[in-house]
Order: C-alpha cells, then structure tokens, then sequence
C-alpha cells in the first residue's frame, strides 16, 4: 500500500493512504491533504499515481507542484515533478509528507542476477 504520512515538527499528524489517482496538498479546505499555515499556497501541490510503464499491477505515485508561490522540496531540492520512491520526503512550509510503499521497500531489495558470459567488466 501506498500512502503519505504528514508531519508537524517532526510528529506524525495523519496518514493519508493514496487510493485515489490525484491527492491535492493545499491551504484550501476542500484539498485532500489541508495544512493550514500562511506560507502553503492554496492549491500547492498533488500526489499523481499513474500506471507503471514497466510492472504489470503498480502505480508509479509523482509529486507535482502546482505553480505555488513558495514551491515543493523533495528531498530538499525543489521540484515541479518527480517521481516518488519509498522514504522520500515532500517539504512544503513547516509541514513534511513522507512517501511509503511496501512494494518499493521490497523493489529497493530486489537484485538482478546477469548469467556469468554477459557479466560487465569480464575480462576474456
């Protein structure tokens, strides 16, 4: 499952699991994601899942900034899309949103096994 968990200095507010295609991140009251401070723009940023073009099944989640005043960090760099793996972190005022997804940690784990003749760097 995938899901953000929002953080306020450091302490965990609410856990937003991602069931739907858009998650809206914003000042307004009617975004999915409301945080409530000066510096977060009204509609600020989205949560986009979109299919994986490369396993059957998953949904590859982005991080998009909508144009807002003060942006999006991920990972503390800005960003206007990017996308998210396991663990990272959207800054957006004093709010963090950490991304989570179980199948992520178990893709991050996975090794690829290459048969010996096609090993890079063999020397012959």
């Amino acid at each position: 499952m995938q899901k953000i968990i929002l953080k306020n200095k450091g302490l965990v507010v609410e856990q937003y699991p991602l069931e739907k295609d858009r998650i809206t991140i914003g000042r307004n009251s009617d975004n999915d994601i409301h945080l409530d401070e000066p510096v977060v723009s009204g509609c600020h940023a989205a949560v986009v899942l979109e299919d994986s073009p490369y396993l059957e099944d998953f949904r590859d989640a982005y991080i998009e900034d909508m144009d807002s005043t003060n942006g999006t960090l991920l990972n503390n760099k800005t960003v206007t899309r990017q996308m998210l793996k396991h663990g990272d972190v959207i800054s957006i005022g004093q709010y963090e949103l950490s991304y989570e997804s179980d199948s992520g940690q178990s893709m991050e784990r996975t090794a690829i096994l290459l048969p010996e003749d096609t090993m890079i760097g063999k020397k012959k």
